[in-house]
């Protein structure tokens, strides 16, 4: 029985672990279009005037992307029973979740929405407290 419950739980925490992945790869490269091309989305004009975020949101996307990557190498870490894949599992998370935490808060300050980012950070939390 206890194997069994064992098994599932870690199948689950593979699973989420592969969404929060794909989640901070795939809002890191939506960040992208507002980071790097604001000019050609007029509702984003607002990053450039008066002040210029910009620099702000290209380090969102690569710092986004490159956690989704590490979340992808720990998902490996995990399908494959790494030695310390638990741990280093919830180093991501906590720092996935400060990350896009301060993400969504910096655009509904700025921009007054958050997407990409509330999807981000709400699947990060999620996670992290589910592990």
């Amino acid at each position: 029985m206890k194997n069994t419950i064992g098994k599932i739980l870690r199948v689950t925490a593979i699973i989420f672990m592969a969404m929060t992945a794909a989640m901070n790869t795939l809002g890191g490269a939506g960040t992208s279009c507002a980071a790097f091309f604001t000019k050609n989305y007029p509702p984003y004009w607002i990053l450039i005037k008066p002040v210029d975020y910009r620099w702000l949101y290209q380090s969102f996307v690569f710092t986004t992307i490159a956690l989704g990557i590490a979340g992808i190498v720990i998902t490996v870490g995990l399908v494959r029973g790494g030695k310390h894949a638990y741990r280093n599992t919830l180093i991501v998370l906590a720092i996935g979740t400060v990350l896009n935490a301060i993400h969504y808060y910096s655009s509904m300050t700025i921009i007054g929405k958050a997407a990409p980012a509330n999807v981000v950070t709400s699947t990060s939390s999620d996670v992290s407290v589910s592990t």
